[in-house]
C-alpha cells in the first residue's frame, strides 16, 4: 500500500494511501482577514477538483479563515458534499453548525482520541492554545505531526508534546510570525519576530526529533494597500 503526503497551498496538505486522504485546511483562493492576506499562489480549479477526487476526508485544523475559508465551501461543494469533515471539539459549535448548515457530514474529535480512517491509517487530533489544534497521524507505520499554527515555543511546551505523542518521521510547522509586527519603519520588530520564529522551529526539530521538517503555512502575503 502507497502512503504519500503532497503539499497544495499554505497550510493545505494531502496525506494518505491507496484507499484514504485527508486534506487539511483548504483555502485557495481569495482574501482573507477583511482583504489583509492574500496567497502567494492561486491553485487553478481542475487542479483542485484532481485533489478533491483523490480525498476521502477534509480536517479543519481552526476557525481562522486562511484555514478555514467559507470560499471554498461554497465554490467547491459538489465535489465535497459527500467527504467526511474532521474538527476539534469545541464548545461554541460553530463549525460543527455551519458545516450542518451546509448539509456536510462533520465528525468531532475530542482531545487526544484516536480516530481510525483504516487499517493502517490512525489520527488524533491535539487542542492547543485558545482555538488552534495540531493533527497527529499515524500511517503505514509512519508518524506526520502537522503542528499547523499550534503556538509549541517553549520547551516544557514541546516536551509535554513529546511525553503524549513521541517523536515524529515528518513534522509540518509554521514558519511566519504571520501577524502585525509595526509600521514600515519598525524593522527590528520585525527581525526579532523572525528570529524568534526560527528559533522555535529549531527547538521543535531537536526536541520532537523529526527525518523531516517542511516549513509550511505561511505562503501569503500582506495585500491590503495599508499593510504597506
Amino acid at each position: 500500500m502507497n502512503s504519500y503526503i503532497q503539499f497544495i497551498n499554505h497550510a493545505s496538505i494531502l496525506v494518505g494511501n491507496d484507499d484514504n486522504a485527508i486534506l487539511s485546511d483548504p483555502w485557495y483562493g481569495g482574501s482573507v482577514f477583511d482583504d489583509g492576506w492574500s496567497l502567494l499562489y492561486e491553485n487553478k480549479k481542475e487542479e483542485i477538483i484532481e485533489i478533491l477526487n483523490k480525498t476521502s476526508h477534509i480536517w479543519i485544523s481552526h476557525e481562522h479563515p486562511d484555514h478555514f475559508s467559507v470560499k471554498f465551501f461554497n465554490e467547491y461543494y459538489e465535489f465535497i458534499k459527500n467527504k467526511v469533515f474532521l474538527f476539534q471539539t469545541t464548545k461554541d459549535k460553530r463549525v460543527k453548525k455551519f458545516l450542518e448548515f451546509k448539509k456536510l457530514n462533520i465528525i468531532e474529535i475530542e482531545d487526544g482520541k484516536k480516530f481510525k480512517i483504516n487499517e493502517k491509517f490512525e489520527i488524533q487530533v491535539q487542542k492547543n492554545d485558545f482555538y488552534d489544534s495540531a493533527l497527529i497521524i499515524n500511517l503505514d507505520n509512519k508518524k506526520i505531526f502537522n503542528l499547523n499554527d499550534c503556538p509549541l515555543k517553549n520547551e516544557k511546551e514541546i516536551i509535554d508534546f513529546k511525553k503524549k505523542y513521541g517523536t515524529c518521521d515528518i513534522l509540518l510547522s509554521q514558519f511566519s510570525y504571520a501577524a502585525w509586527k509595526g509600521g514600515k519603519n519598525n524593522i527590528l520588530w520585525r527581525k526579532i519576530s523572525a528570529k524568534e520564529k526560527l528559533k522555535t522551529l529549531k527547538l521543535q526539530s531537536e526536541i520532537l526529533r523529526p527525518k523531516m521538517l517542511i516549513p509550511f503555512a505561511s505562503f501569503i502575503y500582506f495585500s491590503n494597500f495599508y499593510n504597506s
